[in-house]
């Protein structure tokens, strides 16, 4: 099998069109089976260079590669070896290219490449100076250029609608979290209203960034308070309220599930959140949630609201009356018991 696999890798080259697709048709039969990924594994370094050539082909051609390309990056031996071979840049290049006929693709190629760790230090050009970053901020354009959040959205946006889950996956990295939440970028601010994209890809990947970004607490939970202002925290919270419009995937809630439950166990989230109402938007929604795992980060948070100090709630210039012999006031009492309805669910 080995020979013929060479073979059918040199007819990529070929000088014959016809004889090129045919041979890149049946590359993308074989990696898309089963086992054919694994297979492609004993050719993968002469494998990608002549892929990568032909997406610069005809369309029929370009297509096929494409394809050929994401079903073999769903295994992480292809990933490396496509990340060593220059894919991020090719990749680049075909997105920015509004007539390439397969944006598609490329966009789920970038997701794929990126998910392991030398594909995203290569998409944010990590060391590379004055380069650094500079995907990332094409990338921007490309998701917020075409994310609109009405119905008024067209091809285009549906096309790349892959493109956002990249940010999730550079996100688990310093280097990523630094260039998105960079202050002088402002990119965190268009990302928000993407939690509320008509396109559900979209909202999975926003919700995910979000919540990898809250599992830095030391960094990455204060600038993304910082630069999220006023708007980020009643936008993590709609979709887990309860409230109309309700998200109808039980994915992006629970990502903002989890993303809430992390904010909550910082002080400076905790008090944020505290001050947005969270309690009682968790309360309200959790009454018709239905996702266990929703649930279960929500309860989470409601013990982290139940068990914080006391003297810490009563930060902030209020004044505090009648306290009970538990030291607390009537109003965080009442929140409390609210809270604790939470923490066991009843179905009739």
């Amino acid at each position: 099998m080995g020979d013929e696999l060479v073979e059918l890798v040199e007819f990529l080259s070929h000088e014959k069109a016809a004889v090129r697709l045919q041979a890149v048709k049946i590359v993308n039969g074989v990696a898309a089976s089963d086992d054919g990924p694994q297979q492609l594994a004993k050719i993968k370094d002469k494998l990608v260079p002549p892929l990568l050539r032909l997406l610069g082909g005809s369309d029929e051609e370009a297509e096929t590669a494409s394809s050929a390309l994401v079903n073999l990056s769903t295994e992480p031996q292809h990933c490396e070896n496509m990340v060593r071979s220059g894919v991020i840049g090719r990749v680049m290049e075909q997105l920015k290219d509004p007539k390439f006929p397969c944006r598609e693709g490329m966009a789920m190629l970038l997701s794929n490449v990126t998910l392991v760790e030398s594909g995203s230090k290569k998409f944010l050009q990590v060391g590379e100076e004055d380069l650094e970053g500079l995907y990332l901020a094409q990338t921007m354009g490309l998701i917020i250029g075409h994310g609109k959040t009405g119905d008024d959205w067209d091809d285009d946006q549906y096309q790349l609608r892959h493109l956002p889950a990249v940010l999730p996956h550079v996100c688990r990295f310093p280097e990523g979290r630094e260039l998105l939440l960079h202050a002088d970028s402002h990119f965190l601010q268009h990302l928000i209203p993407q939690l509320q994209s008509k396109v559900v890809e979209r909202r999975r990947s926003i919700a995910t960034m979000l919540k990898n970004i809250c599992m830095d607490k030391k960094k990455g939970v204060p600038a993304l308070l910082t630069e999220g202002g006023a708007t980020l925290l009643p936008a993590m919270l709609h979709p887990i309220s309860g409230k109309d419009p309700r998200e109808a995937d039980e994915a992006v809630r629970q990502a903002v599930a989890e993303a809430v439950q992390l904010l909550a166990g910082s002080e400076e989230g905790f008090d944020q959140l505290w001050t947005a109402g969270a309690p009682e938007l968790l309360r309200a929604g959790y009454v018709d949630e239905e996702g266990p795992g929703v649930c279960e980060a929500m309860e989470s948070t409601a013990e982290l609201f139940m068990t914080h100090n006391s003297d810490d709630l009563g930060e902030g210039g209020a004044k505090i009356e009648q306290l009970d012999d538990d030291g607390l006031t009537e109003e965080e009492n009442r929140r409390l018991a609210e809270l604790s309805e939470m923490t066991i669910k009843t179905t009739i």
